[in-house]
């Protein structure tokens, strides 16, 4: 119960807000040049730049990161793989003894996930919209434009740290049940050091494979599994 608690604690949730553009059935003159030469009209070419703007979590196409975790649930070891500028991404979490203890991914649309406790089953959970990714994207000051927010969560920038050679900023929120610190870079999340008040868990990057080529299947059910909602 203890580390289910721990969990539920250290986890963090973003949600984030989009709106949708009304469109015209007129068309220009500008929009029938660019029909019969691209393809797609002014406004079709717009949506499909925005889009591509928007999806991208990371500035970096892939990555590998290794993540070690000491503290309130002993030492575990986090690989994160992210491709497609962090569309796709995937966290696979280990125990000491190197046994696996959960697997999550998102192939942009869906968040699945299985752990030890249904590694005799033949399912992949689906959790729920997966666009977000696996990993909370890191933003130097995610209240700006809220300060009651921010005050409500006591947010504190803190002095910037060296992670793998990175220059990473951070800042601490805190509650009722204690304070937490993150830091990152070019929106990837970097270091978490959650002081609660049922004890300390620390995660830090400790290996950082960027542009590396990661394996599509990593973003797909395995063959012989089935899903099913949770």
């Amino acid at each position: 119960m203890k580390k289910l608690l721990a969990l539920i604690l250290i986890g963090v949730f973003v949600i984030i807000g989009c709106g949708e553009d009304k469109q015209t059935d007129k068309t220009s003159d500008t929009d029938k040049v660019l029909k019969e030469t691209t393809g797609m009209t002014q406004s079709e070419i717009e949506t499909e730049a925005n889009a591509v703007t928007v999806s991208k979590k990371y500035p970096i196409k892939s990555g590998i990161i290794t993540f070690e975790r000491k503290g309130i649930i002993g030492t575990q070891k986090i690989i994160v793989y992210f491709d497609d500028y962090g569309i796709k991404e995937r966290s696979e979490t280990y125990n000491e003894d190197g046994s696996l203890d959960e697997i999550k991914f998102s192939d942009g649309e869906n968040m699945y996930i299985k752990n030890k406790y249904s590694e005799d089953e033949k399912v992949f959970y689906i959790m729920g919209p997966g666009k977000f990714g696996t990993e909370m994207k890191f933003e130097p000051d995610p209240f700006k434009n809220d300060a009651k927010r921010a005050e409500k969560y006591k947010f504190k920038k803190q002095p910037n740290m060296n992670i793998l050679g990175k220059d990473c900023e951070a800042y601490s929120t805190t509650i009722s049940m204690g304070t937490t610190t993150f830091a990152g870079c070019d929106g990837i999340l970097l270091y978490t050091k959650a002081e609660l008040s049922i004890g300390i868990s620390e995660t830090i990057a400790v290996d950082f494979k960027e542009d590396v080529e990661v394996d599509p299947s990593m973003f797909r059910v395995p063959e012989g599994y089935k899903t099913q909602k949770s």
